[in-house]
């Protein structure tokens, strides 16, 4: 009996020397067996588990001096490393591919854990009201209208200069408390903050065609540092959403949209209503082409010349295999329940003008 104890401890240490592996390979099967538009996803993890770590998150605000990426590399990644040669110094035997493997597995283990788990959840159009209705042109030429003259009329507006000049932090600040009311009107579990840091190694994400990123391994969103200043709000908006448990690019879009425009701050209804027109403009280019210098010649100077900031700011940072990374950020969202994949990101006009007008 103490040979057999003894034998199945042996194994037992054998395999738990691929814990992450091994934990990886549990957390995928569970995310197989759960299936999508999950009841029980929504109710004990995305209203439950998640809503708790999001919780214990705020009490550890602050550790966020640093962000939250570095971190999550540092726990993650470089102490397991450190561990692993530690080890091979003193004689004992640990291969470093082990640990890599292991490392592998924590991140996937994690990815889920903190975050991903939500795009199991029930949808967001299955739990409100929200019906989508086919645009016409004549609907989309009337909403170009209305949204010209909104951006035109920002943009001079008295206080836009003295909101733009907001610090980040308060921003930041203003824009969680702005999300968070949103997200509890929708009857999302939102009574927690939400930081967004801002990357100073400009273009990092910008070069692969990404504006923000929300990785949940840092317990926060991220925007890239060489974004336009106008740029700023609506993506750190757009990343908060994640945060509040929302998966799809296009209905994270939409409340970005939401909170955005109905804020406080001139400065950030102007950043979200002047990204809002140029989807605006891009799908009369499309759909009505003969209407669209038409539409453009009635965007002010002042606006026409921030469009072109924009563009110029852009400009300083191409896209490194723009294709490949299409490719792959596709197939990653579809592979997660997102069956439009990257052209979700296109569904603003919809939801929006669905919610307007429906």
């Amino acid at each position: 009996m103490h040979i057999t104890n003894c034998l199945l401890s042996d194994s037992m240490k054998k395999v738990l020397k691929y814990h992450g592996v091994l934990l990886a390979a549990l957390t995928l099967l569970l995310s197989a067996l759960l299936g999508t538009e999950s009841a029980l996803v929504e109710e004990y993890y995305s209203r439950g588990l998640y809503v708790g770590l999001r919780h214990v998150t705020d009490l550890l605000d602050f550790v966020f001096f640093l962000p939250g990426i570095i971190w999550a590399i540092a726990l993650i990644v470089i102490l397991p490393l450190v561990r692993s040669v530690r080890r091979k110094r003193r004689g004992r035997r640990s291969p470093l591919w082990r640990t890599v493997l292991n490392i592998l597995g924590w991140i996937i283990v994690l990815f889920y854990w903190l975050w991903a788990y939500n795009y199991q959840r029930i949808p967001y159009l299955q739990q409100t009201e929200l019906k989508l209705i086919e645009i016409d042109t004549t609907m989309l030429m009337h909403e170009a209208d209305r949204v010209i003259s909104i951006v035109n009329a920002l943009r001079v507006h008295q206080d836009f200069q003295k909101d733009k000049s907001i610090a980040y932090k308060d921003l930041e600040r203003l824009l969680s408390a702005e999300m968070s009311e949103l997200m509890t009107q929708q009857g999302y579990p939102a009574s927690y903050s939400v930081r967004i840091a801002k990357w100073q190694l400009k273009g990092a994400l910008l070069r692969w065609s990404t504006a923000g990123i929300y990785i949940p391994h840092a317990l926060q969103g991220n925007v890239d540092g060489g974004l336009h200043e106008l740029q700023i709000p609506s993506t750190a908006s757009h990343e908060m959403t994640h945060a509040y448990g929302i998966t799809h690019e296009g209905i994270a879009n939409y409340l970005a949209y939401r909170a955005c425009s109905e804020s406080e701050n001139i400065y950030v209804q102007y950043s979200v209503q002047l990204g809002y027109m140029r989807h605006i403009l891009r799908e009369l280019r499309y759909r009505v082409p003969d209407s669209y210098e038409r539409f453009r010649a009635n965007v002010s100077a002042p606006v026409q010349q921030d469009l072109q900031d924009i563009k110029t700011q852009m400009d300083k940072y191409p896209d490194i295999l723009p294709k490949l990374r299409d490719a792959f950020y596709d197939q990653y969202l579809k592979t997660h329940g997102i069956s439009d994949g990257i052209r979700s990101y296109n569904l603003l006009v919809q939801l929006v003008m669905s919610e307007r007008y429906g």
